[in-house]
């Protein structure tokens, strides 16, 4: 039985695979999501930016312009559904829905929901979380940090 494609991924997915005729698909996500961080990176951080720009060019170089324009709508929708909803964990949820992931090489998808479930399962409620001091977390899988982001709506752990 197909599994039914949640409405927010339908349009991203359809533009990825509209890239595939003569890559796979691992490698236009690679592509895509390695320039949509450079593109970011390099409006803020500028010590490296001759250098990922050279990547940038030797990796946009494999596309044609109508390509590019597909690049542009990707990234675009992305952003429209991380402003929609920025506590989610929307790349890695992608990740999983193309099948990138590797089950062989032990990659598995922890689903925000349960990063968020298990964050406000490790602390107690406070009334005024602004006296908090931030704490770190240990996350031993540590793969797209989705555990790391997911925020509880309490912030002390527990006595």
């Amino acid at each position: 039985m197909a599994v039914s494609l949640k409405p927010q991924y339908k349009e991203i997915v359809r533009l990825l695979k509209s890239l595939t005729g003569s890559r796979y698909m691992w490698e236009v996500w690679q592509d895509a999501i390695t320039m949509f961080a450079i593109s970011i990176s390099n409006r803020i951080d500028f010590r490296f930016r001759d250098k990922r720009e050279k990547q940038y060019l030797e990796i946009i170089s494999k596309y044609t312009s109508n390509e590019i324009a597909v690049l542009v709508e990707i990234f675009a929708e992305i952003i429209r559904q991380l402003e929609i909803d920025p506590r989610q964990d929307f790349l890695g949820e992608l990740y999983m829905i193309l099948e990138l992931g590797s089950h062989w090489a032990g990659q598995f998808f922890t689903p925000y929901d349960i990063c968020q479930a298990m964050a406000e399962m490790s602390f107690k409620k406070i009334d005024n979380p602004q006296d908090v001091k931030p704490i770190s977390v240990l996350d031993c899988a540590c793969g797209g940090g989705a555990l790391r982001t997911a925020t509880p709506t309490v912030s002390k752990i527990p006595a």
